[in-house]
């Protein structure tokens, strides 16, 4: 007998293109899954909080890219706080970072361009799990838990962490410019955004919000995190030491896949 997801909980459907998300919503919808599409920046900085009951058996699918380091780090972070079971649909093909992210908590990875019929399965298997398909990363979880996935990652990537580094020393006026950025509008404050990219030596604005936003959820999930910012809808960043600072270079260690 097949297991049905709950009536009352659509499947979230998050890619970094709206059309691509209502596609594969669509999709899902038609085969028997309600789906609801998103796009991925609007769960950069509010994901789903943990909760009981039913909210433990609501499943979703991430559909991005994971190739870039920061990305890979920001979609960890976002699976260890999120209390859906989430199948990641993504490049590239089946290595080391699948394994991340099945570490992190993603009820599985499936590359693109698969059948449906896989992804469909994938996600009825999630929603019988439930909370109990969480247990094997509840080890990770916790309030440092994302903190020290960061960390670990920033550990083997010298050059996005003097990126990082920097985010975390900005001040509060330019990273509210950057937080700002966006591909479908101007900045609202032009040489606030063009300051903050020139103190941080990236001329990619694309490539600069997402480290910010990668550093924004890594400290959402620590202690270092609590209290309220002065900055409407910001994460607060500690003073004193960077979070991902001091950096020992080390080499990447590999990840069984399965």
């Amino acid at each position: 007998m097949p297991v049905h997801l709950h009536d009352h909980t659509p499947v979230c459907v998050v890619a970094d293109q709206r059309a691509v998300g209502e596609a594969l919503a669509l999709a899902l919808t038609m085969r028997g899954l309600p789906a609801e599409a998103s796009e991925w920046s609007a769960h950069t900085s509010q994901p789903v909080p943990r909760a009981g009951g039913e909210a433990d058996r609501s499943v979703g699918v991430v559909c991005l890219a994971v190739e870039d380091g920061l990305r890979l780090a920001d979609v960890r972070a976002f699976l260890q706080l999120s209390s859906r079971r989430w199948v990641v649909v993504t490049e590239p093909p089946a290595d080391v970072r699948w394994g991340a992210l099945l570490a992190s908590g993603a009820a599985d990875v499936l590359g693109t361009g698969g059948d449906l019929d896989v992804l469909v399965s994938a996600l009825r298997r999630a929603g019988a799990e439930g909370a109990e398909g969480r247990a094997r990363s509840e080890e990770l979880a916790g309030q440092g838990a994302c903190l020290a996935i960061f960390r670990d990652w920033v550990a083997a990537h010298p050059a996005e962490a003097r990126t990082l580094a920097g985010l975390s020393r900005m001040g509060p006026a330019h990273r509210r410019a950057l937080r700002g950025l966006s591909r479908t509008r101007p900045p609202a404050d032009p040489r606030a955004a063009a300051a903050a990219l020139t103190e941080l030596g990236i001329a990619d604005e694309a490539r600069a919000v997402e480290a910010l936003r990668a550093l924004d959820r890594a400290l959402a999930g620590s202690q270092d995190a609590a209290g309220s910012s002065s900055e409407p809808g910001a994460r607060h960043v500690p003073a004193g030491p960077s979070p991902v600072s001091p950096v020992r270079p080390r080499s990447p260690q590999g990840t069984r896949t399965g």
